[in-house]
């Protein structure tokens, strides 16, 4: 302990990029502030003090692309695709060098940075085209959204029923539709995550660091460097309605209230009252498995949408 405990404040290069930072090292194993340097330039973010002004955020934004991938199954149906990093890589290094990719961002749901915003008009070009690949070599319809954010995150709604299920692993058993496990919230100044966990393990929902770059919702690690606050829901709790304040600087929102079935509300709301803009309110629209996620673009929740519907 005490040699470990003389690193505390020292400066440690690493990490994937090889940057210098500011190590610090706590005893008894619980870092007592886990907000964001408030000494990042810009001063605003949805963490505490922020990270990067809003030139250099629009600057990634400017060369960042969504993506979103569903393989056609069948006439107006389709499930989720599986592209790997190194296949994104593939399809989108011709349009220009490629600067960082996130593969799993959700249920057919990537993103990927240029080191060019000269790269993005050829990468929108694929926009709405027709893309064969995957594990299983499928043909799906590929979309590509200019800012590094897919407005629609939702998996898709119209699965077949169990004894037409796509998956021969099952051996073509029914499949139960999964259930809400339990949230995730971060805030800072603002609430900038939001991730919903599922009994077949599925995440669904955005994380974004200060400066909007998305963190892999399997990344634990970086949810909590995020101040991701989970919630559990108990066996049978749905969403039936979501309400809080917009915001009026960006990520997902002031704050959120999600009500449950049961009457219970789980909220998460922004430090900042003077950055909430207009309220909001969404209710859930009928469906069979009654499973439903927020939709944001740029601090305003636009919605609320079914995203499984049992067999």
């Amino acid at each position: 302990m005490p040699q470990a405990l003389e690193m505390h404040n020292t400066t440690y290069t690493g990490g994937r990029r090889n940057r210098p930072g500011t190590l610090k090292v706590y005893k008894g194993g619980e870092v007592p502030d886990r907000s964001p340097s408030s000494a990042r330039p810009g001063g605003k973010g949805g963490g505490k003090g922020g990270g990067g002004g809003k030139g250099e955020i629009d600057e990634r934004k400017a060369r960042s692309i969504g993506i979103k991938w569903w393989i056609d199954i069948g006439p107006g149906r389709s499930v989720e695709g599986d592209l790997v990093h190194d296949e994104l890589k593939r399809m989108f290094e011709p349009c220009g060098p490629v600067e960082e990719i996130i593969a799993n961002m959700g249920p057919g749901i990537a993103y990927l940075r240029f080191e060019s915003k000269d790269a993005m008009p050829k990468a929108l070009e694929m926009h709405q085209t027709t893309y064969k690949g995957g594990s299983r070599n499928r043909e799906g319809t590929l979309k590509v959204y200019a800012g590094g954010i897919v407005p629609d995150r939702s998996p898709p709604s119209s699965r077949p029923p169990a004894d037409e299920s796509d998956d021969e692993d099952k051996g073509g058993l029914p499949r139960s539709a999964p259930s809400l496990r339990r949230v995730c919230g971060g805030k800072g100044w603002v609430v900038h995550g939001l991730l919903f966990e599922y009994s077949d393990g599925v995440r669904t929902g955005f994380f974004g660091n200060n400066d909007l770059s998305p963190v892999p919702l399997n990344d634990d690690a970086g949810i909590s460097r995020r101040n991701g606050e989970w919630q559990d829901v108990s066996p049978g709790e749905e969403l039936v309605s979501i309400s809080g304040h917009n915001s009026t600087m960006g990520y997902l929102c002031g704050s959120i209230s999600l009500r449950l079935s049961s009457g219970r509300v789980i909220e998460y709301k922004g430090d900042n009252a003077g950055k909430f803009g207009a309220t909001f309110t969404h209710d859930a629209v009928a469906s069979p498995g009654g499973y439903h996620e927020p939709t944001f673009n740029d601090g305003r929740c636009t919605g609320l949408k079914p995203i499984a519907t049992p067999p």
